[in-house]
Parts: C-alpha cells; sequence; structure tokens
C-alpha cells in the first residue's frame, strides 16, 4: 500500500465518477468534514463532498485533529472551484 500514488488513485477515482455520475451539482453546498479511523495510528481524513447528493470531492490526510482548517486551506479548497459556492468545515 506504501507504493501506491495517492494523488494519481484520486484523480481517476473523480475522472471515473463524472464519467458515471457527471458533473458536480453546481447548486449544491460543499462540506468538508473530519474523521479519525479506528486504526489510524493518530492521523485523520478530511473529506469534501456535495450534499445532499455525496458526490465525491476530495480527502486529505491530517495528522492531527486539529490542523484541518490548514489542511483544507492548502489542499483541499484550492483544487476546487468555488466561485458562487457555499462551504461548510465542521
Amino acid at each position: 500500500m506504501k507504493r501506491i500514488n495517492t494523488s494519481q488513485m484520486e484523480a481517476v477515482f473523480l475522472k471515473y465518477q463524472t464519467q458515471i455520475r457527471g458533473q458536480r451539482p453546481p447548486e449544491e453546498l460543499i462540506v468538508l468534514d473530519g474523521k479519525e479511523p479506528n486504526a489510524g495510528g493518530g492521523y485523520s481524513i478530511l473529506t469534501a463532498v456535495c450534499v445532499p447528493s455525496q458526490y465525491y470531492l476530495g480527502s486529505a490526510v491530517v495528522s492531527e485533529k486539529t490542523n484541518e482548517i490548514p489542511v483544507a486551506q492548502q489542499q483541499l479548497l484550492p483544487a476546487m472551484d468555488l466561485v458562487g459556492r457555499l462551504v461548510s468545515l465542521d
């Protein structure tokens, strides 16, 4: 698993999702939320989705729960077109 390039894997997943579901819904709220897996070793995952469709927009690893906002600002949000969109970060 350590040899997997997560950026490339996510790009393939996003492309496949677009082929299957079409473009992300332009009117839906973008929600970012972090979760810590039971076997995460202290890491958590910050994920961005549209609601209510659950259209996946991306995710990033957060080394500590308190670092979600900088990870969102530096990794997830710059990759998204946010013009005219509402965004919620929990």
